[in-house]
């Protein structure tokens, strides 16, 4: 048991490190495409590659999201039959599903009247590499219901962004102009090789594949229905800055879309500390909600709030007193973006304080509550972004982020309420922390 303990300590301990040292590696990378690409051509870097993973996560249909859980529970049980059944059904319907976005995205970009060449090729390549982002998003799920969770968590989150950076540091030794569809294509090879690989690796961890269809149609069914429940849900919890990228692409110019996506994902990379904190505590609370204590569980939503909002206070006033000068060194057009970068951090110490309120409602089990609010939040982020962003410019675009976010995030409060759970954000936290000794008094 002590064994068992200590290496999965190891291991959550090694995938969290992996995950830190990718996103440093991100930001890094982040500062050498704007030296080397410049403020138009990082827009449409942006928009093609936001293009490419929100199709992605549309073309996997759910299934890395119920991947973990089916398979888990077929390797308990021993069933490698259903083990390759549930990754071949995923695999065909994905692959399927991205080879026809592929072919749809090449006829929109070519038949769209108006688009230069630099935009069009950007956009066929960001199709096509919609495939190798299928593959990659229902593979390394499979592989963490096998519990393999290093290909799981490291090819995306840790290979894919050093390769980016050593290929991206090459070309500017190299003294090589790099435009929007060549850094594409660096992507999207890179992130095919890594899906490929992951294909190799995982046929020979797992039972044999399926790609037959040979499942019986009510368990293809069961499959498919609760994956789709959870498609917005992934898009809106794992790929926001994707989303929020790809829906100010009508309303803002290339350039104003880079100042814009660099923001975002300087802000997300902050709030990356509040994704780890709430994450951490969810096996505390998954376990104090069970045994109904909620003493256990008030510490365990503390825990989650109090580094992480710390940490993205302190960014707040390193922005406020000094945020022209640290965005100057990206270019000087970006120091504009001090505004739109306080208004993005003020959006995650909002769902730092608001604790893992959207965690605890997805251990209540019922995700028709979760597919209802990712997708009016998707739908309030779009519809704030077409109405902000064209007043606003960029800053319009962040406050439509800061919007979806306060309204995500109370309703999350309000349905746990509904559903008679016990509140984790700091302000009932902290109200029942002040109430507890005129209790005991």
């Amino acid at each position: 048991m002590t064994h068992t303990l200590k290496n999965l300590l190891s291991q959550s301990g090694l995938i969290m490190m992996s995950r830190l040292a990718g996103a440093g590696v991100g930001f890094l990378t982040q500062f050498l495409l704007v030296k080397l690409m410049g403020a138009h051509h990082l827009g449409l870097f942006y928009a093609g590659s936001s293009l490419a993973a929100i199709l992605g996560v549309i073309a996997a249909q759910g299934y890395p999201q119920i991947a973990t859980r089916f398979v888990g529970r077929y390797r308990n049980k021993n069933d490698d039959a259903l083990c390759g059944m549930f990754t071949g059904h995923a695999m065909r319907e994905g692959l399927f599903a991205a080879a026809v976005m592929a072919f749809a995205v090449t006829a929109w970009v070519r038949l769209w009247p108006g688009l230069d060449d630099d935009t069009r090729l950007t956009y066929i390549i960001a199709g096509w590499m919609i495939l190798a982002i299928a593959t990659l998003n229902i593979l390394t799920n499979v592989a963490g219901g096998m519990r393999k969770f290093a290909l799981c968590y490291v090819p995306e989150g840790l290979f894919r962004p050093i390769a980016f950076f050593v290929v991206i540091a090459a070309v500017g030794l190299a003294g090589i102009t790099l435009a929007a569809q060549g850094a594409m294509a660096i992507f999207a090879l890179i992130t095919t090789g890594l899906a490929v690989t992951v294909v190799v690796i995982l046929s020979r961890a797992m039972p044999h594949i399926e790609w037959r269809d040979r499942t019986k149609p009510a368990l293809s069914w069961r499959w498919r229905r609760e994956a789709w429940q959870l498609i917005l849900m992934a898009m809106f919890t794992n790929f926001f800055a994707d989303f929020g990228i790809l829906v100010a692409v009508p309303f803002l110019s290339s350039s104003d879309l880079a100042i814009f996506g660099l923001c975002l994902k300087l802000a997300l990379l902050v709030g990356y500390f509040v994704q780890i904190g709430q994450q951490m505590a969810v096996p505390d609370m998954a376990d104090a909600r069970h045994t109904q204590d909620h003493e256990r569980l008030r510490r365990a939503a503390w825990r989650s709030i109090i580094l992480p909002s710390a940490i993205t206070m302190a960014s707040i006033v390193v922005i406020y007193l000094s945020g022209e000068l640290l965005l100057s060194f990206f270019g000087p057009e970006f120091a504009a973006g001090r505004r739109t970068l306080l208004i993005l951090l003020a959006a995650q110490l909002l769902r730092s304080l608001a604790g893992p309120s959207a965690h605890l409602l997805t251990l209540s089990g019922i995700q028709s509550i979760n597919m209802s609010l990712s997708a009016s939040a998707l739908l309030l982020l779009f519809v704030a972004s077409a109405v902000l962003s064209p007043a606003l410019g960029v800053e319009g675009a962040a406050y439509a982020v800061l919007i979806t976010y306060a309204y995500w995030i109370g309703a999350s409060a309000m349905a746990l309420r509904w559903l008679r759970e016990a509140p984790v954000d700091v302000l009932w936290l902290a109200w029942q922390s002040w109430r507890a000794p005129k209790s005991a008094g």
